[in-house]
């Protein structure tokens, strides 16, 4: 028997062996990963960043009523700018949102960048040629919404992929470990809540016409989602902490289950060979 616990002790070493093998490939994956893309975990300086958008990203409504205070300065100069409504509304989303996603992925995305791009020439145009200046304000118009939608999905995308990137370095059974499985619950409310949104958001997207009160609650069901894919990140990033820690903690759990397993298998073989000799004697 004893020999029998010696195997058990060599097997669950080299399980540990094995099961540090898997954690260190999943975090180098992780690195890479975040290498490859280029994104990366909030650091000081895109927290800062973060801090100061936190107001106008802290709910739809806070974001409505920054903007509906940015338009009131600009109606105080310029009064007859009440119909450009639409594209200061636009141009004031574009802002706030590219900053966000330059502050996490340090680059600019190129189809956002040629919307921009497409929609300042058009505006130009719409100055220039007065016989074709609807058709030409329409244009830049459609650009500009066109930019928004885009980069509001892409910072929902990558969110996401961030989101999922981070759970591959642990087991699932780990992820109980935190808040003594309120995180699991509360990501889980997140998640759902988040991809009902952004699939709510494009089914509004069809609905985009000539209309600009409609064109501008579509944005903000975009807006919408996009807010609870960042309330998705940020209780995930709160919360994980050291993902190694806790897939280390969840490992050395299974590994003492299994030397609890020989230990008693140990126990169990010497009482029942001394009930074997005292039935003998």
């Amino acid at each position: 028997m004893k020999q029998l616990f010696r195997k058990s002790i060599i097997f669950v070493s080299h399980i540990l062996q094995s099961l540090y093998k898997r954690l260190e490939d999943a975090v180098f994956k992780l690195d890479k990963f975040i290498a490859k893309k280029g994104w990366k975990e909030p650091t000081k300086n895109s927290n800062t960043v973060v801090e100061m958008l936190s107001v106008v990203f802290e709910s739809t409504d806070a974001f409505k009523n920054e903007f509906d205070k940015y338009m009131h300065t600009v109606l105080q100069v310029k009064p007859d700018y009440e119909k450009y409504r639409e594209l200061l509304y636009y141009n004031f989303s574009l802002r706030y949102f590219i900053a966000y996603y330059e502050s996490r992925f340090d680059t600019i995305p190129l189809q956002v960048y040629n919307e921009y791009r497409m929609a300042y020439d058009h505006f130009m145009r719409f100055f220039i040629d007065e016989e074709d200046a609807d058709n030409n304000w329409d244009k830049a118009l459609s650009h500009t919404r066109r930019g928004v939608l885009d980069i509001l999905k892409l910072n929902c995308f990558w969110l996401q992929e961030f989101i999922s990137q981070r759970h591959r370095c642990v087991p699932k059974k780990a992820l109980d470990f935190i808040s003594n499985g309120e995180y699991v619950k509360i990501y889980s409310k997140l998640q759902a809540y988040a991809e009902v949104a952004l699939w709510e958001a494009k089914r509004k997207e069809i609905e985009i016409s000539s209309d600009s009160e409609k064109n501008i609650e579509t944005v903000g069901y975009f807006i919408k989602a996009f807010l609870a894919y960042l309330r998705w990140d940020e209780h995930q990033h709160k919360n994980m902490g050291n993902t190694a820690f806790i897939a280390a903690k969840y490992r050395i759990k299974i590994a003492f289950r299994f030397i609890g397993i020989a230990a008693v298998l140990k126990v169990a073989y010497d009482n029942f060979g001394k009930a074997i000799m005292e039935f003998v004697k």
